[in-house]
């Protein structure tokens, strides 16, 4: 029948019904009398968790969620260099959900990115507190609607400052989507075709099937739509510029080496760096040597000298300037405080 009833599953055997195949969610929490009942049953796209319990006569069937998550990463890393990559949850979140951002996280620390997931709070300041372009990717299409409005209330473009992949390559909702959207297809028809072969080979087994069956299919693609591009070389560039800052900053260098190592003019180098990054490149260079000096005078015992030295700056009283104007405070006093709180709390008796 096409709406399956409790009294459907009761009474199966009786009404010659050799064997079950549903999809999830069903009309009615039936997931009881499943577990009652020895009838032979494929359940495609598994939501409920309580039908695992179950140890004879069933198999599951769904897409391989978390080769989604890691196509999403290959996808994105295909395209070019991002600055965030992130995720949108399910929200509640579904198992499916958690297990299409693990392959995502476990594929794009492999190429050597974290990845941001939202946490169901407010999308607005979480897109907008993400360093562009961003790298969206979606636990199913139905997200695009919430993703790409929180984009539109604040004037963030699709692909050039977000790019969204989505994951079903449902028609309607890709097409139709502010900007149609990019999205990995699932092999929805091949799974269709297997469930019925298997329902037929758990029917036609000689001996009950004793322990759950799990197949996964893996997706098919992506299918290219508006919503993704490559990068913009503005990002990558100062990508670049931010990664020699960090390796040369306790050498001296200046703006001008930057842009003189980049190829490009300070101009230009000025310019990416007040778009992307809303700083500048001295700014940048400075808080990368405070960063470094709180290091060391958390860790040793040297002199203000010594620190400037290594740190790049022109002299201690240089140093102490810089610290002061960033930090709010003198560095001795900022490694007295630091040392306070790191000391080991002694409890009497």
């Amino acid at each position: 029948p096409l709406r399956l009833t409790l009294s459907d599953i009761q009474t199966a055997k009786e009404n010659g019904i050799d064997g079950i195949l549903v999809g999830h969610p069903l009309q009615e929490d039936l997931t009881p009398a499943f577990l009652e009942s020895d009838i032979p049953l494929v359940v495609v796209g598994n939501t409920d968790q309580r039908l695992f319990r179950r140890r004879k006569n069933i198999a599951f069937l769904e897409v391989d969620n978390r080769r989604i998550g890691e196509m999403a990463a290959n996808y994105f890393a295909s395209l070019g260099k991002f600055r965030t990559y992130a995720f949108l949850p399910d929200i509640p979140s579904s198992r499916w959900s958690r297990i299409r951002l693990r392959g995502f996280r476990a594929r794009m620390r492999e190429i050597g990115e974290s990845v941001v997931v939202f946490d169901g709070k407010d999308i607005d300041s979480w897109i907008c507190s993400l360093k562009k372009p961003i790298a969206l990717f979606l636990s199913g299409d139905y997200m695009s609607s919430a993703a790409m409005s929180a984009c539109e209330r604040n004037s963030l473009s699709i692909p050039s400052d977000v790019s969204i992949l989505g994951v079903d390559n449902n028609p309607i909702l890709c097409e139709s989507a502010r900007v149609p959207l990019s999205s990995i297809e699932p092999p929805f028809e091949e799974i269709g075709y297997e469930a019925v072969r298997i329902l037929q080979r758990i029917m036609s087994a000689k001996t009950p099937v004793r322990r759950p069956i799990i197949y996964r299919k893996p997706p098919v693609g992506v299918v290219d739509r508006a919503s993704t591009t490559h990068t913009h070389p503005s990002a990558s560039l100062v990508k670049r510029a931010i990664h020699y800052i960090q390796t040369n900053v306790n050498s001296g260098i200046t703006a001008k080496d930057v842009s003189r190592y980049l190829g490009v003019s300070p101009q230009l180098l000025s310019l990416r760096f007040a778009q992307l990054e809303k700083t500048s490149v001295r700014e940048t260079i400075i808080r990368t040597r405070i960063a470094n000096v709180k290091k060391i005078l958390s860790t040793t015992s040297l002199p203000l000298e010594k620190i400037a030295k290594q740190t790049g700056f022109h002299s201690k009283c240089h140093l102490a300037h810089q610290f002061a104007k960033y930090v709010k405070s003198s560095p001795g006093n900022w490694r007295m405080s630091k040392a306070t709180r790191d000391a080991p709390v002694k409890h009497s008796g």
